[in-house]
């Protein structure tokens, strides 16, 4: 009874995730973009998927100063982003020993760059040029719908940002996040 309850509880849990998923790519119109600070949505993010890191060995490091000005969004696609972006980096660090997840904002110019990267397995270019396709997945079968990389660029070619991957097989992935400051907070 017990395996059959976990294994049904494991299937709710990826319909409730691909439903917030498919939910992110709704994008209402007329909607207003309004300041939003990084470094609280990404804690945010992270906090949500704290229990996930321990489980799995993985620690976070956070290089986020405290005078990084807000970018123009909407707190709750960003957050998307960077829940989705932990949540590949927990796979790709896999079965590892010593995971790390590191985060690194800095403001340059009329922009904010914000550096996700694991020490996972990494990707190889072939991969590396598929990530953005719906539903294209590593994660094998059933266990993935294969759209949250798409979803986080779809979200940030709203905000008007952009997004660079580097990686290399067994060396990790770094995504380079860029988006525009809030022109009325400046």
């Amino acid at each position: 009874f017990i395996v059959k309850f976990n294994k049904a509880s494991a299937q709710v849990d990826r319909i409730i995730q691909l439903t917030d998923h498919l939910r992110a790519l709704r994008w209402p119109s007329g909607v207003k973009f309004e300041p939003v600070d990084l470094l609280v949505v990404i804690d945010d993010a992270m906090s949500i998927m704290k229990k996930e890191m321990m489980l799995n060995n993985i620690t976070l490091q956070k290089h986020i100063p405290d005078d990084i000005p807000p970018v123009s969004g909407k707190y709750y696609k960003l957050e998307q982003v960077f829940i989705n972006l932990a949540s590949n980096a927990i796979s790709a660090i896999g079965q590892k020993d010593c995971g790390e997840i590191t985060v690194t904002v800095i403001s340059e110019n009329d922009n904010v760059q914000i550096r996700f990267s694991d020490n996972g397995y990494g990707m190889s270019p072939e991969t590396q040029s598929k990530i953005y396709e719906p539903f294209f997945t590593t994660k094998g079968h059933g266990k993935s719908a294969g759209i949250g990389m798409g979803i986080i660029y779809e979200i940030l070619m709203e905000h008007h940002g952009e997004i660079i991957c580097e990686s290399e097989l067994d060396k990790g992935t770094t995504f380079i996040i860029t988006l525009p400051i809030d022109k009325c907070s400046s």
